[in-house]
């Protein structure tokens, strides 16, 4: 590695002139500003919107990967094309995007509004697809649920019971007198017994030892009916989601804008941390910074 001689340059300037200079030396990339010693006659430096700047900045680069990340979900052959890194720009095109802030703004404001609807919509429909999967077990009950409510008579279970204890809980209802039977087999059968109330403790007790879950549903409805509605509504979410899909999709020939924007909000960074390390007084600056000894002159 080569390294370079370097020496200190120290320059004082009227502070009307503050942003020309920096402005320069930035442009220039041929000087590294060094924080001044304190001196008394310097007011103390402040960072002025740097912190904001990083908001910006973090704001522009999250816009950019929603859009990146909605194009990749198409099929290849339909995505639309996005800016590559390392595009250039000319001088004038960078410093215009100072007029173009608010446009810019826009379009992130924009993006951010589409990516918040649609995790939100992505959160409907996993709740949804949850409770279609907890209904799913109770499908091939052909009564609403409430043909399994207990009556004066007798106590009525509908649940569920690991496949491996099924058959034991089914055969020990039967043989203390009740009703019960297998309606539907899996990795959780959906049992239902019927017996008499006099017995209920006898029956709670079987199930207890039989890892027994009763159905949670009530209602004059069936599993089936309900996972109806429900798909129902999960098909019509999907569909809002790639509607919001397709409009983000459109904002692709946005993020070339949407990059020099947030080069252009590092380099306002760079020149309010670059301002903290100037001393100042009412009406003059000073900065230090490190230049190539060759390139003094």
């Amino acid at each position: 590695m080569a390294v370079a001689e370097m020496s200190v340059m120290t320059l004082v300037g009227l502070s009307a002139e503050k942003n020309n200079v920096l402005d320069g030396l930035q442009k220039c990339g041929a000087a590294q500003i060094r924080c001044i010693k304190e001196r008394e006659e310097l007011t103390p430096a402040e960072i002025g919107g740097a912190e904001d700047y990083s908001v910006g900045i973090e704001r522009a680069e999250r816009a950019v990967s929603v859009v990146s990340a909605a194009v990749m979900e198409l099929d290849k052959n339909e995505r639309p094309e996005i800016e590559a890194d390392g595009f250039g720009v000319t001088k004038e095109e960078f410093f215009a995007t100072e007029s173009r802030r608010d446009e810019i703004e826009k379009i992130i404001s924009d993006i951010e509004e589409l990516a918040a609807l649609r995790s939100a919509k992505k959160a409907d429909a996993a709740k949804i697809a949850a409770e279609i999967k907890a209904f799913s077990p109770y499908c091939s009950v052909e009564e609403p649920f409430d043909f399994y409510k207990d009556t004066s008579k007798a106590a009525v279970y509908l649940g569920t019971a690991i496949k491996d204890r099924a058959a034991k809980l089914i055969d020990g209802a039967r043989e203390k007198g009740a009703i019960a039977e297998i309606i539907s087999e899996g990795s959780e059968c959906v049992v239902a017994i019927i017996a008499h109330k006099g017995d209920k403790e006898l029956i709670d007790a079987l199930l207890s030892q039989s890892a027994f879950k009763r159905c949670p549903y009530s209602g004059d409805t069936t599993a089936k009916k309900e996972v109806e509605k429900l798909q129902t509504k999960l098909d019509e979410l999907w569909v809002e989601d790639e509607e919001i899909l397709t409009k983000i999709v459109s904002f692709a020939p946005s993020v070339k804008d949407l990059k020099l924007y947030s080069d252009y909000l590092s380099f306002l960074k760079e020149k309010a941390l670059s301002d903290s390390m100037i001393g100042k007084t009412q009406s003059a600056f000073l900065l230090e910074a490190y230049v190539p000894t060759e390139a003094v002159e």
